[in-house]
């Protein structure tokens, strides 16, 4: 009010957000007709993840949707406990996978590939549908492992020829991602032969 003038300033930290959740490590324990879950997540972003949603899915036939409950800091590494009643019908389940949502609010995920695991429960080999199927450029084979292997990947075409093989050495134990970069093949029908150890299996991948 007399006329006098002054500044006052303060320094401020701006954080570019970028959302990046990880399953960073999974056990399971079968009793009593209960599974027994711990699923331990990492936050390597910078955005706050409040109770982030879980996907278990049991043998592509069972999906279960489930909501962690805690908050997770940027840098944050906590274990989340899960237990819930399955009925089997004498029937093993033979793996588990666990899936992250891709985004989060109006964040995409800048790390994807960390947000899926799986475990093997009954010590047995299990390779899921490949995808993207049909495809132009490349198919990835989701392998998952009751323990380190290696595999071999025959690939025929429609006149039973050989077109492509390649081995792939060191897989680790659950989940494994093995992509095969088609993009030079023509058009049509292939069947991939699988072996990993003493199991074998053929998937029927389409070009376009």
């Amino acid at each position: 009010e007399f006329g006098c003038a002054d500044t006052s300033y303060s320094e401020i930290e701006v954080v570019i957000p970028v959302y990046d959740l990880a399953i960073t490590d999974t056990r399971i324990e079968v009793m009593d007709q209960k599974l027994s879950l711990i699923v331990e997540l990492t936050n390597n972003g910078t955005i706050i993840v409040n109770n982030p949603d879980l996907h278990i899915d049991i043998d592509k036939t069972i999906t279960l949707n489930h909501k962690l409950e805690g908050r997770l800091m940027p840098g944050d590494v906590q274990s989340f406990p899960i237990v819930f009643d399955v009925i089997l019908d004498n029937k093993p389940i033979n793996y588990l996978c666990f899936n992250l949502n891709m985004t989060f609010g109006d964040y995409g995920d800048v790390n994807p590939y960390d947000n899926t695991s799986c475990l093997s429960l009954e010590n047995t080999v299990n390779v899921l549908e490949p995808y993207p199927n049909p495809s132009r450029e490349y198919v990835n084979f989701p392998v998952i492992l009751p323990s380190a292997s290696h595999c071999e990947m025959i690939m025929t075409g429609e006149k039973g020829d050989i077109v492509y093989q390649k081995e792939f050495q060191a897989l680790n134990e659950g989940l494994n991602l093995i992509r095969l970069d088609l993009a030079t093949f023509a058009q049509g029908i292939y069947l991939v032969n699988i072996k990993l150890n003493d199991f074998e299996t053929t998937k029927k991948v389409i070009l376009r």
